[in-house]
């Protein structure tokens, strides 16, 4: 079967319109001022309310809900072009995969109450899944007493994205016979308890606590399994373009660095081992570029092949760009170990988004798992 992995004009103008934003934006100036000043929350929400005024919010939301109805081939591009800039903001959190979990989610009332808010950019949404500091969506411990129609959860996320300014928690918990559910909580409850410390890459991590919280319930048993899947893969899906953007973005600085850095008095570019070394980044670099694509075609397309192709797109990527962002810094020489040369930021970026929602091994063995190997 041969497929066409070339853009929409629509999907095109999207990701113009983001690149020029973003670039607009100077996003690394304020991820340099946002941790100087360890602002955690400003670093969350970064240009969150420019894509706002973009319409970006509502990219996979229907057009009944004030979205775009659009697909995932469309909301990949913003996430590569936020990788590229270095760009923040709660859009992988809340336009992709709280968009999805409350679009498919049984409970049409919460979740017609809340897609309007978060198409407008009004509501931020968050995910809170894991409980162990290696991504283990089965092993949820969190608890969920139900009675009346709602439910009480007790337990802590880790790792949760954005949760210190989401407004809405998406909480997978377990009731009392095991059985897994996915509920909607308030994240400015009394009863509601979020910590959050600065990562590597200067960006947020957040530990949340549910003391007795009161919550909505959104989907239980085989359907919350099967929704909490979808999500997930949906975040790798954009983890992996993100970290296309920024292997992009180093490699082609990398590039102009080898093109204008003298040493020996010839263009350290011409030194062919350089050329060689880059010659394997940009090969690598296309490989992943496809199947980045490829997986994101399948999502709107070809819905059963995409777990599949998302999983090898997640354990690609995670590879591909902690080993393009190193030989870029490597590559610069001295110079580029140094935190006032930006180089290292595209580093420090990919390596938290390949250990988000799933390493490369253990996204691997889930693309393994997919193939009955």
């Amino acid at each position: 079967m041969i497929v066409s992995l070339l853009i929409s004009d629509d999907v095109r103008m999207i990701r113009e319109s983001a690149g020029k934003l973003f670039a607009d934006l100077e996003s690394i100036k304020t991820l340099r001022r946002n941790r100087a000043e360890h602002d955690l929350t400003a670093a969350a929400r970064g240009a969150w309310a420019e894509m706002t005024e973009l319409g970006l919010p509502g990219i996979l939301l229907p057009e009944t809900a004030g979205g775009a109805g659009l697909g995932m081939v469309a909301s990949v591009q913003v996430c590569e072009m936020m990788g590229r800039s270095l760009t923040t903001g709660p859009f992988l959190s809340t336009a992709v995969m709280g968009a999805l979990a409350l679009r498919e989610s049984g409970n049409a009332v919460q979740a017609n109450d809340v897609l309007a808010k978060l198409a407008a950019g009004s509501l931020c949404v968050a995910i809170a899944v894991d409980e162990t500091s290696r991504h283990n969506p089965e092993a949820i411990a969190t608890q969920a007493s139900l009675a009346d129609g709602r439910a009480t959860l007790s337990g802590r996320k880790v790792n949760v994205i954005d949760g210190n300014i989401a407004d809405r928690l998406i909480v997978a918990a377990r009731d009392t016979a095991g059985a897994l559910g996915l509920f909607l909580v308030d994240a400015h409850d009394a009863t509601v308890a979020a910590q959050t410390t600065m990562g590597l890459d200067s960006q947020p991590y957040v530990t949340i606590t549910f003391n007795n919280s009161s919550a909505d319930i959104l989907c239980q048993g085989a359907d919350a399994t099967a929704l909490l899947t979808r999500i997930l893969d949906a975040g790798r899906l954009h983890l992996a373009a993100e970290m296309l953007g920024a292997a992009q973005e180093a490699f082609d600085r990398t590039v102009d660095y080898l093109k204008t850095r003298v040493q020996f008095g010839r263009v350290i570019g011409e030194f062919q081992a350089l050329q060689h070394r880059a010659a394997l980044l940009f090969g690598d670099l296309e490989i992943s570029r496809s199947i980045v694509a490829k997986a994101a075609w399948a999502w709107d397309e070809m819905p059963a092949e995409a777990p599949r192709l998302t999983a090898m797109a997640k354990a690609k990527l995670s590879t591909t760009a902690r080993h393009v962002t190193a030989e870029a810094v490597q590559l610069h020489g001295g110079i580029g170990v140094t935190d006032e040369f930006d180089i290292g930021l595209y580093l420090k970026r990919a390596q938290r988004a390949a250990s988000l929602l799933g390493d490369s091994a253990f996204c691997l063995e889930r693309y393994a798992t997919l193939r009955g190997l």
